[in-house]
């Protein structure tokens, strides 16, 4: 069949909470889309894939197959941001930070993907660093919850508490 439309039926079947028949076409699109080349052009279907294999509980496969949709740059950081919450689910911290910090490389203004790194070192007893980049996303956006999360548990510091109560 037509990848694009098991793609587009995946999506449907996703929308509708029916993972188990997304995660069926997805995989038919996947398995066209690397019929004729192991590294298709776009990485849409692996991620979509992948999607459907984490709402199935297939946490490692789920991760395989974001870092095979991280191919194709269109596709690298949100892919590789998926991987890494899974990897942070996992607590497996280590691979969760290698993978973050390649996201970084094509995505590096990311307030989500640099939050996630603020939160993995705060985690890492690195607190100092995490509010320095958590203060880099607040620099552009002050409003930016996770952010301010995030520099609030580094620091300890009240101020940010009240800062964060006022944003809510």
């Amino acid at each position: 069949g037509d990848l694009r439309c098991n793609n587009a039926l995946g999506m449907i079947c996703m929308k509708q909470g029916r993972f188990d028949d997304a995660l069926k076409y997805f995989g038919n699109a996947v398995q066209r889309a690397i019929m004729r080349n192991p590294n298709p052009r776009s990485g849409e279907y692996y991620f979509n894939y992948a999607w459907a294999l984490q709402f199935n509980g297939r946490i490692e496969d789920a991760i395989s197959c974001y870092r095979k949709a991280a191919w194709n740059l269109d596709y690298k950081a949100a892919a590789l941001r998926e991987a890494t919450k899974l990897y942070l689910r996992q607590d497996n911290v280590d691979d969760a930070l290698e993978i973050v910090n390649e996201a970084l490389t094509c995505s590096s203004e990311s307030s989500e993907l640099l939050t996630l790194l603020a939160y993995i070192l705060r985690h890492t007893g690195n607190s100092a660093e995490a509010a320095r980049i958590s203060n880099i996303v607040l620099l552009k956006d002050p409003l930016d919850y996770g952010a301010l999360v995030e520099e609030w548990l580094s620091t300890n510091n009240p101020k940010l508490l009240d800062r964060l109560k006022e944003v809510l």
